[in-house]
Formats: C-alpha cells, sequence, structure tokens
C-alpha cells in the first residue's frame, strides 16, 4: 500500500481475486498481441456487471504480472497487450527502468530540497 493512495493501491479485494483477474487474464489471452486501452476493460467489465476504476485495474494488471498470469504483458500510451516479441518485451523493461530511476532522481532532490527548507529555519533533519 502507498501512503496516501490506500484504496487505490490496498489489497486486491476477495471480488477483484475472484472475479476481475480471471476475466481480465482471460480477455488479455483472447487479445493476444492487439491493443486494448484500460478504459475499453472497464467499460467491457461494467457491461457484465463488474464495477472497477482505472487505479484499480491498474492493481489488478500489477497482480497479473507479479504472478506472470499472463506472460510477455507489456503497456505503451495506447494501452496493454502481450509483447510482439522478445525485443519489444526487453524494451518495455528498459522503459520501466528508466520510469524507476527517473523517480529515484525527484526523490533524491525532493529530499535534498526538503534539508533545504529546514536549513531556511535553522533546523536539521537526516533523512534515511
Amino acid at each position: 500500500m502507498i501512503a496516501g493512495f490506500d484504496i487505490e493501491t490496498g489489497k486486491l479485494s476477495d471480488t477483484e481475486l475472484k472475479v476481475i483477474v480471471p476475466r481480465v487474464v482471460d480477455g488479455f489471452m483472447r487479445m493476444g498481441h492487439s491493443t486494448i486501452p484500460s478504459s475499453v476493460i472497464i467499460r467491457k467489465l461494467q457491461s457484465e456487471g463488474i464495477h472497477t476504476t482505472g487505479s484499480r485495474l491498474r492493481k489488478v494488471i500489477n497482480h497479473i504480472r507479479r504472478n506472470h498470469l499472463v506472460l510477455g504483458l507489456i503497456a505503451d500510451s495506447n494501452g496493454y497487450r502481450i509483447a510482439r516479441s522478445a525485443n519489444e518485451y526487453l524494451e518495455y523493461i528498459r522503459s520501466l527502468e528508466g520510469r524507476v530511476k527517473a523517480i529515484n532522481d525527484v526523490c533524491h532532490e525532493m529530499k535534498h530540497e526538503y534539508n533545504m527548507m529546514l536549513n531556511q529555519h535553522q533546523q536539521k533533519l537526516e533523512i534515511a
């Protein structure tokens, strides 16, 4: 769970695990290499009487990936799909690594800025 995003990043509910995850996995397996936007996935689930949100769908996708339920599942600005090749999958991994680095860089600078703010008030803080 991520602080400040308790609902969005909390554990999957029983309904998400028993209904939404299998339904989304089945959909990806049927779609294969075709790209499907998250908005279409959400609308399809809603048409079947299953309610979810974009943030919870991302949590479901995270669960699917971390448990290897759909091998090669990638995403881009157009949606989700199964990678068409090993190279495409490796490109996606490199993209994730770049995003991790960018987030870490911003986090580092924000810690530095925080200390600058505290130093303006003659205080010192150690951040782990």
